[in-house]
């Protein structure tokens, strides 16, 4: 598509007082000039863009190549024909183009109907794509004085456009666009284009519209006269996150084009940005939740560590509470369709269904080992940290247990994730170590600076392990190599606490000592957002929210 603009033509018609026909105008009809004693000469100016990089209003469309008049008067019609390049009328000048054209009318009512083509003459007759017209042109002819008469030919679209005026909508009309839900206004451009790729604007432009199937989600106002082609576009409700909506852009083109209506549906796509709404859902909760991750029935289940509790919390809010379960500190959906939970007090791994029926528990060999942190592996089974063991744990859904000493002694594994490569990677709190253990438990150590204290991990959409520095205030970025580099937290003393991948592409982390929540972007941008409690774990749920949990006794959903 040329981006220079192609905007429906504006004619220009003179006529004086005259007599004879024009003897250098060979195209003009003969037959007009032999039914009138005192026919008069008209001029026709035809001004032709050169094409342009930016989208300017022009008179008539640049690949404009040639004209056709039809001239009715008295029930005789006539045509006149003319070519408009330099090339190929010597009536024409170059640069920009422009073409000095003579027709003869009869004195007193005559009309005109006026088409512009994209292609050159042919026995006499225009080829290719109409480009612009207007139809049935009252001209009335006076002997004896000027006649000067303007006239603006419509364009006739042949596509219409949608574009963005800032970056807050990407995207193309053929590929579909993307927006953040969080958005609150955004602009867009609604534009014609003739058939050889022109923008239309300006004088003779069809007139835009803009539709959207989905007005509680996306609103479009009308655009001020002004900027008729500029629609100003709202968020009057919270989408559902990856939802899309359908906007219509169409133009209409002006009886005298002769042309008709054009539109194009094009999908809006939501993103899953987080817009820091926040619900809080308590009822039922005696106790702060601590480990908090989605269940194979697409619930939200949490550990009530000072409760002896379970809670099952669904994306409404619903809140079920399962009381006399010991002291669970970390849940995880097993691939048996129940879920799996740790007791950190009694050193076991147990289980629970989705209904609240609690199953069997596994001890673990070293007693006193204190499981903490438990994730299920890429192999199906269940992977979990053992705080005062200094081991990493497996389970088989079936009992079976294995433990893994770590080589680092006293190192206090706490956190544990799925990493990018199909291993697990865990934190160690007291020797400053990011730990990786493959499925067959080969464990092998990296150490981060002396000052931290490694508390939870998370792979992040950029295919790197981060952690949270609970003494070091800051957030870990950890290759699959080994290499890291750490991101101090800006609120001071804020003990950076779970770690979670969002679903806006972003890691977000708790933080235990003060009322916040933070957004870490892949290139270590840190935003923290004030919530009206101390923060603990959190996890993405399935209508991609976050679910938090915190110091106090309820669960938190922030949108």
């Amino acid at each position: 598509m040329r981006s220079a603009a192609a905007l429906g033509a504006m004619l220009l018609l003179a006529a004086c007082s005259g007599t004879g026909a024009n003897s250098n105008a060979p195209l003009l009809p003969t037959e007009l000039t032999s039914r009138s004693t005192r026919p008069v000469k008209a001029t026709l100016r035809i001004h032709v863009p050169r094409h342009r990089r930016r989208i300017r209003a022009h008179y008539v469309s640049p690949a404009t190549q040639s004209v056709a008049v039809t001239i009715t008067h008295a029930g005789h019609v006539t045509h006149a024909n003319f070519d408009l390049t330099p090339a190929t009328n010597p009536n024409c000048t170059a640069g920009p183009v422009v073409c000095t054209l003579t027709l003869v009318l009869e004195p007193g009512s005559n009309t005109l109907s006026i088409a512009t083509y994209d292609g050159l003459l042919s026995g006499g007759n225009p080829t290719g794509n109409e480009l612009s017209a207007n139809q049935n042109v009252p001209i009335t002819i006076a002997i004896g004085k000027a006649n000067l008469v303007s006239v603006t030919l419509d364009a006739i679209p042949a596509s219409v456009v949608l574009l963005p005026v800032n970056s807050t909508l990407a995207g193309t009309l053929q590929t579909g666009f993307s927006i953040s839900k969080c958005f609150s206004s955004a602009k867009a451009t609604v534009l014609s284009i003739d058939a050889d790729g022109n923008f239309i604007i300006g004088p003779g432009a069809p007139a835009p519209s803009l539709m959207s199937s989905d007005t509680s989600h996306i609103a479009v106002a009308t655009p001020a006269p002004s900027a008729p082609n500029i629609f100003v576009l709202t968020r009057p409700n919270l989408p559902t996150p990856f939802s899309t909506v359908t906007l219509t852009p169409g133009v209409t083109p002006a009886a005298g084009s002769g042309g008709s209506p054009v539109s194009q549906p094009v999908s809006v796509k939501f993103n899953g940005d987080i817009c820091g709404i926040v619900d809080q859902f308590s009822n039922g909760f005696t106790s702060s939740g601590y480990g908090i991750s989605v269940g194979p029935d697409g619930n939200l289940w949490t550990a009530e560590n000072g409760n002896n509790a379970i809670a099952k919390v669904t994306t409404d809010g619903s809140v079920t509470e399962y009381a006399g379960f010991g002291t669970p500190t970390s849940i995880a959906a097993g691939i048996d369709g129940n879920l799996w939970y740790t007791q950190c007090g009694f050193y076991e791994i147990q289980e629970i269904t989705t209904s609240g029926l609690g199953l069997s528990g596994y001890h673990t060999p070293t007693l006193g080992s204190k499981p903490y942190r438990i994730v299920s592996g890429p192999d199906g089974a269940l992977w979990f940290t053992e705080k005062a063991g200094d081991r990493i744990g497996r389970m088989t859904t079936g009992g079976t247990m294995t433990e893994y000493s770590t080589p680092t002694s006293s190192s206090t594994p706490t956190g544990i994730a799925n990493g990018p490569d199909g291993a697990l990677w865990f934190t160690e709190e007291s020797t400053n170590t990011i730990g990786r253990i493959d499925v067959a438990g080969n464990i092998t150590e990296y150490t981060v600076p002396l000052a931290s204290t490694p508390w939870d991990i998370a792979t992040g959409a950029d295919g790197n392990l981060w952690f949270t520095d609970l003494a070091g205030n800051a957030v870990g970025r950890m290759t699959t190599n080994g290499s890291y580099k750490m991101f101090p937290v800006p609120m001071p003393s804020s003990q950076p606490f779970g770690i979670t991948a969002g679903p806006d592409g972003a890691l977000w982390f708790g933080q235990a000592a003060v009322s916040y929540v933070g957004r870490i972007a892949t290139d270590g941008t840190i935003t923290e957002f004030s919530v009206p409690w101390h923060t603990e774990y959190l996890t993405t749920g399935p209508d991609n929210a976050l679910w938090v949990t915190g110091e106090i006794t309820a669960v938190f959903r922030i949108r």
